[in-house]
């Protein structure tokens, strides 16, 4: 829009996230709220801001034109769990959880684990309640897939674990499906433990393997 011989712009397409502004007007820490909508987000005045927190929920916020009183609840929660890690209470990337309950390389399987069978990313999880609510998620989807599951298992055992029938067969599944099929064998033959996350396995089902190693660990 013309204004006086100026040419304006809605600020949000020019700069969706004004650190810069901030900066200007002397802000010596800033916490950035980015809320991933349309328009650019200028990311040089990220760097040279030397006290920022730049808060950015890793889950889809849905569309900002859709005024839905659910998905609004949803997201407020979503962005104060992530302050809160942000600010060092809780830890996690696409969960909240107690700190110093997981090492590091466990937290991110139990993330992965979670994201494939659907927890809720609005709770804050310590790992007794993490575990109970994972354990009632696979449990249920292992009843709603049973007669499929016992087929695949024939189908795999009559493979002998031989490498490509076996990845051509575990590649027409889902990746829940694909998961406890994997998590079961490894109950069944954990001698055959080393065969399964060999690299070509491990490559081609790593969120699935990850996910099976840390069901059976638990």
């Amino acid at each position: 829009q013309d204004i006086d011989q100026i040419k304006y712009v809605d600020g949000g397409y020019l700069d969706n996230l004004p650190v810069d502004m901030a900066l200007k007007k002397g802000a010596t820490f800033v916490i950035a709220v980015d809320l991933s909508t349309a328009g650019l987000v200028r990311k040089e005045p990220l760097r040279q801001a030397e006290a920022l927190i730049h808060l950015h929920s890793p889950w889809d916020l849905g569309s900002i034109l859709v005024f839905d009183g659910v998905s609004a609840t949803r997201n407020i929660r979503l962005g104060y769990l992530e302050a809160l890690k942000a600010f060092g209470f809780y830890e996690g990337k696409y969960y909240s959880f107690s700190k110093g309950e997981f090492g590091k390389r466990e937290l991110a399987a139990a993330e992965t684990t979670a994201k494939l069978f659907g927890l809720s990313p609005t709770y804050l999880y310590n790992k007794t309640t993490f575990q109970k609510r994972l354990t009632e998620a696979v449990t249920a989807y292992r009843g709603e897939t049973q007669q499929s599951l016992a087929e695949f298992h024939k189908q795999i055992n009559g493979l002998q674990f031989r490498g490509q029938p076996l990845r051509n067969l575990l590649g027409r599944l889902n990746e829940k499906t694909l998961t406890l099929l994997i998590l079961d064998y490894l109950k069944e033959h954990p001698e055959n433990r080393n065969a399964l996350v060999s690299r070509s396995m491990w490559a081609l089902f790593k969120r699935e393997a990850t996910a099976a190693g840390y069901l059976f660990r638990i």
